[in-house]
């Protein structure tokens, strides 16, 4: 059974409600206007020195061995890990580094990248598409990120950010509002040299 199975159960699962245009490409997009840090800082080791205000209403925050949970007043959920290549590929002997996958996953072009890590990354797009997306592409001082979101069968929102930094896989999902996923966005920043 292929690796990234579990991402088209997941996009199965959240399947869109019929009501949602979807889209079969990555639209690049600019980050919403920077806000000044309110309330917890989530502070994501690696060389892009990235930090994301998760505001007032963050209430709980777990942090558990290998994934950070914020639970917000609204209800809302944020989670956070270092994403394995193992979760989203089936192919553990290729070559190509594991950010370099995520961005063929996300339609870009990586110009030594083997066919068959092509063909993988396509079949796990589809996968992904499969549950109706609307997938971005922002940069950050030369750090990539790529989000979708979708319309659960429910109603509810999901929203997943995959933050390519140096060659960590920084993944987040947030099941919440459009609105929460835009301010976490507007509250993505450069921490400064001097801080932690």
């Amino acid at each position: 059974m292929c690796r990234w199975t579990g991402l088209f159960l997941l996009a199965a699962a959240f399947a869109a409600n019929g009501q949602e245009v979807c889209s079969d490409s990555v639209t690049e997009a600019s980050l919403p206007a920077a806000q000044a840090a309110e309330g917890q800082t989530l502070v994501l080791a690696g060389e892009g020195r990235l930090a994301l205000d998760l505001g007032k209403s963050a209430e709980t925050i777990a942090h558990l061995p290998e994934m950070l949970i914020v639970k917000f007043a609204d209800g809302a959920t944020l989670s956070h890990r270092w994403m394995a290549p193992s979760e989203l590929r089936e192919d553990q002997s290729s070559d190509l580094p594991f950010v370099d996958f995520v961005r063929l996953v996300f339609r870009e072009d990586v110009s030594d990248a083997p066919s068959a890590d092509r063909d993988e990354a396509d079949a796990v797009w589809r996968a992904m598409v499969s549950g109706c997306i609307d997938a971005r592409h922002y940069q950050l001082a030369g750090t990539d990120l790529f989000t979708y979101s979708q319309t659960r069968a429910g109603g509810e929102r999901y929203h997943a950010f995959f933050f390519l930094d140096d060659d960590l896989v920084h993944y987040l999902d947030v099941l919440g509002s459009d609105s929460l996923a835009d301010a976490l966005l507007a509250g993505l920043r450069i921490r400064d040299r001097a801080g932690p």
